[in-house]
């Protein structure tokens, strides 16, 4: 990554790139502990998921699907 000296920051490192910041996006998830999955949602289960996405539009479709499994999961090791 480039650095780039700022009169206010001091040196910062900036990604040049689309592919940078994707790469480095990734890679600070990763450290958190997160995996990036590839899922194929029927037509039903799409839909269902823009309707959420639209009552809820600060959330995105990572955490909306993240909170639906927490909430799977709660329900069914409570009951």
């Amino acid at each position: 990554m480039p650095e780039y000296d700022t009169k206010t920051r001091g040196k910062i490192k900036i990604p040049a790139t689309k592919k940078e910041r994707v790469q480095s996006w990734r890679e600070k998830k990763k450290k958190e502990g997160g995996k990036s999955l590839n899922v194929w949602l029927d037509v039903k289960a799409v839909e269902q998921l823009d309707a959420l996405l639209d009552r809820y539009p600060r959330e995105n479709k990572s955490s909306m699907m993240a909170f639906a499994i927490k909430t799977l999961f709660e329900q069914e090791t409570t009951a």
